[in-house]
């Protein structure tokens, strides 16, 4: 849903996309951070819209491994790395994108 919207949205900006996902028209390249959950096993993977309007997503990595739902000791660190992700995204990324899209307040 999170990375469908967020294509939406880039999609919506002036100009039109070109292969890596930059907006000619902003001047702006429209990432997405992605959490993807299969079967115990958690993974953060950095996602750009493809080429055109065919739905593909690119993704820049393989997923990094941040953590599984084994055992009560790796939730733990599920959570640890969830909260650092969280604070990244708030204090890092969240600023940069807001400012290129220019999200008020």
């Amino acid at each position: 849903m999170w990375n469908s919207s967020t294509r939406r949205f880039c999609r919506s900006l002036p100009g039109t996309w070109r292969s890596g996902g930059a907006c000619a028209g902003a001047g702006v390249w429209c990432p997405t951070l992605s959490l993807i959950v299969q079967g115990h096993d958690w993974q953060f993977v950095p996602t750009a819209p493809g080429d055109g309007e065919n739905g593909l997503v690119r993704v820049f990595r393989p997923g990094i491994h941040i953590g599984d739902t084994r055992s009560e000791e790796a939730i733990y660190k599920l959570l640890v790395s969830l909260q650092r992700l969280t604070a990244w995204a708030e204090d890092v990324f969240w600023p940069v994108f807001k400012a290129d899209f220019s999200v008020p307040d």
